[in-house]
This record gives structure tokens, sequence and C-alpha cells, in this order.
């Protein structure tokens, strides 16, 4: 019976082992089911995630951790010292001591160098983890790169600084207006350029609305509107403003749409405006002078046209003038000089007298010939003798007959024949000084 009794129990005891073997195979895949979802929040963790000893050493890590200190993504991190990625040292002891203290640490930032030697600004935020003896086991956190923001951090006042004394610079006025809550910045310069101090003006829409002329205030606001309602994303308008003293100044404004809300809506303008005052007295100025100009113009067109119209009818009586003495002057000669010329030729006459009366017949003929004005007009260098000679070529003379009545050797007027061809440009072209002559009208 005893044997019995043992096989039981063992029997028992069997079936205990085998149920608890049961039990820890379940408890040991909840483990795994438990560390796989831990370990894909952790790698899907937009921070880098670790577990370290107070000494630096990695215990455990996730992908973000290796990805911002430059490591490879592929290795596994743990057994790595961070002391190496400490810039400062220093720093560290204090974010040791921090947690000794007080248990954790808060946007704690730290210069970092990564593997391969750039340096980044990281915040983090660590707690101590102590045992049940309180004794300090692992430091855990997460960390950020927050690089960039540092950087943009300490440009900002360096770049706030330049816009204010570009803006101190140009006098121009900077504006800003929530149009959902209808408050409104101003810069200094925006008020200082009509006279005010920025605390005697309401920070509201209404202040710069109030001071536009009326000629001018619903341009200025349609403008703006239809920013607002996405006809546009900027706008540019110019109108008057009246200043604390009284007067009105010119201002040009330049606006842009800086927000809008989901049915396209503009929430928020800002822009800039400038004083134009003094261009608007200069463009007044130069169309005054303008106007009076053309005045003037039109005044001296007049007078000019009319001046043409006197000088034409000058010209018209002195050519009419012209010809009623040319024609006098032909009736004269045909009725009593040449009447008494043809009586001379039927006296018995010497050989001079004959060629002298020739000449005197000659030089009337050419005082009255518009041949011999056309050739002197035409060509001013001619001398007299050489237009006598080119008169008598023109009727058919020969060079011994000319020599005859001029009383002239026959190589004299050959001499002049060939001055004639050369002033007359005729010397390289084809064709007889003769008919040269008689083609001239």
């Amino acid at each position: 019976m005893p044997n019995e009794t043992c096989l039981e129990e063992l029997e028992q005891r069997i079936k205990e082992l085998e149920q608890d073997n049961i039990k820890h195979k379940r408890v040991e895949k909840k483990l795994q089911e438990s560390e796989s979802k831990y370990r894909y929040i952790i790698n899907n963790f937009n921070e880098g995630f670790y577990s370290v000893t107070l000494d630096g050493m990695v215990q455990d890590h996730n992908i973000e951790f290796m990805r911002i200190l430059g490591l490879d993504l592929n290795m596994d991190a743990k057994g790595l010292e961070l002391i190496g990625f400490w810039v400062n040292p220093e720093k560290r002891e204090f974010y040791i001591d921090e947690l000794l203290k007080n248990g954790f640490i808060k946007d704690y930032e730290i210069n970092a160098k990564k593997s391969n030697g750039e340096i980044i600004v990281i915040q983090t935020n660590s707690r101590l983890i102590r045992d049940k003896h309180e004794t300090p086991l692992r430091i855990e956190g997460s960390f950020l790169d927050v690089t960039d923001r540092i950087n943009a951090e300490k440009a900002l006042p360096e770049s706030e600084e330049r816009c204010s004394l570009a803006l101190d610079a140009s006098k121009d006025g900077l504006w800003d207006w929530n149009i959902t809550s209808d408050e409104a910045f101003y810069s200094p310069s925006y008020w200082n350029m009509l006279g005010y101090q920025s605390n005697e003006i309401s920070p509201y829409s209404n202040s710069w609305k109030d001071l536009i002329h009326i000629e001018d205030k619903d341009k200025a606001l349609q403008a703006n509107n239809d920013c607002i309602e996405n006809h546009c994303d900027d706008f540019q308008v110019e109108f008057r403003m009246k200043t604390k003293n009284g007067d009105w100044k010119w201002i040009r404004a330049r606006g842009r749409v800086a927000h809008r809300d989901k049915d396209k809506r503009a929430t928020r303008l800002v822009g800039i405006n400038t004083d134009i005052t003094e261009q608007k007295k200069t463009e007044k100025e130069i169309q005054n002078a303008k106007d009076k100009l053309e005045e003037k113009v039109k005044l001296r067109t007049v007078e000019l046209v009319d001046a043409n119209t006197a000088l034409k009818v000058l010209l018209r009586k002195n050519e009419e003038h012209k010809n009623e003495i040319g024609d006098q002057i032909l009736s004269n000669v045909n009725k009593l000089v040449l009447p008494f010329l043809k009586k001379l030729k039927k006296d018995p006459l010497s050989n001079w007298q004959i060629n002298s009366l020739a000449i005197a017949e000659l030089n009337l003929k050419k005082i009255t010939s518009a041949f011999s004005q056309e050739l002197s007009s035409q060509h001013s260098s001619l001398t007299p003798t050489e237009i006598q000679i080119a008169n008598l070529l023109k009727e058919g003379k020969s060079s011994k007959e000319i020599s005859e009545i001029t009383s002239s050797k026959v190589r004299t007027i050959q001499f002049h024949r060939a001055n004639l061809r050369k002033k007359l440009g005729l010397n390289n072209k084809s064709g007889s000084l003769k008919q040269f002559l008689q083609s001239v009208q």
C-alpha cells in the first residue's frame, strides 16, 4: 500500500508540474508578446529612448536613439559607453547630481557629439530608477534633436533687430491685423509718421480706418476686403490719412495674407505703410509743369502755323512780283532794245561792230534766258565767262565761232570747255557738252 500511495503522489506531482509548465509557457508567451509590443512602441516613438547605467553604459535603446546620434541602425548599441558623446563633461556631473537629488530632470539641454563628429543640441527628459531599497539602478529617458530650434532662436533676435533697424531707417510703418479679434499691432514708426505716439492709439483696426480721407476710404477698405475674401493674396493701395495736427499725408499701404481659415477667408493680414507725401507733391509739380509746357507748345504751334501761313503768302506774292518783273523786263527788251539791234544789223558794220553787236544780243538773251538762271543756280562755281561760253555752245556755236564772237583764241575757248566738263561732272560720262547743255531747261 505504501508503494501505491507514493505512486499516486508522484503522479499528482507530475500533473502539478505539467500545469506549472503550461502556466510558465503562457506567462512566457505573454512576456514575449509584451516585449514585442514594447519594442514596437519604442521603435515608433519619435524621440530617442534610452536606458543606461549611472556610469553611462547603454542597456536599452530604440531606433530614433541610433538615428539622432548618427549610429549604424543595424548595430546593437547595448554596452555602448555614452560618456564620449558629452561635449561638456561638467554638464553630465550636474545632470547626475540632479537625478540623484530629485529623481528626474526635465527639458535638460546637452551639447552632444555625433559619431561623425558633428555637434548637436539634444533636449532630454530623464528619471532615476531605484530598487526597493532605494538603491539607484539605472537612468531611463528620451531626447530630441533641437539643434534647428536653438539655431532659429539664436537667429531670431538678430533677424528682429535687423528688421527693426531697417524699418527705422526707412521710416516705414509695420502693421499686423488679427481679423478674428480685430486687434492690430502697429510699429512705433507707423504712428510717428502721422505725428502720434504709440500709446495715443488703441490697438484696433478702427484706429487707422477712422483717419482715412473720406474720398479714399472706399478704395482702401475694398483693397483689404478683396484680400480677406480670397480674391487676391496681396494688395497695394494709396490713400490720405489725417495727421495729429490736422494735415493730410499720402500713404502707400502694401499688405498680404498671413493666414486663412478652412473656408479660405483671411484671419490675419500683415503689411507696411509708407509716407509718399513728398512723392505726390513732386508728381503734382511735374504734372503742372507738363501742363504749362503743353499749353505753351499749343500757343507756339498756333503762332508757327500763322507765321507759316503768312510766309507762304509772302513767298507767293514775291514769286508773283518776280514773274511780273521778269515779264516786264522781257517785254521792254523785246519792244525797246531788240528792234534797234535789228536795225543796226542792216547798216554796214565793221567786224568788230558785228562781233560786239552779237555779244550784246547774246547777253540780252542771257538776261532773259531761264537756261542761264538754271545753270548758274545749279552750278554756282561757274565763272561769268564759262556761263557765256555755255550759252553759245547751247546755241550750236563752234569753238572757232565763239572765239570770233568773244575776241578770244580758240585755245582759250577749248580750255573753258574742258573746265565746263569737269565742273558739270561730265569727264567720265559719254555724250558731248553741247548735248548736255541743250538738255538743261
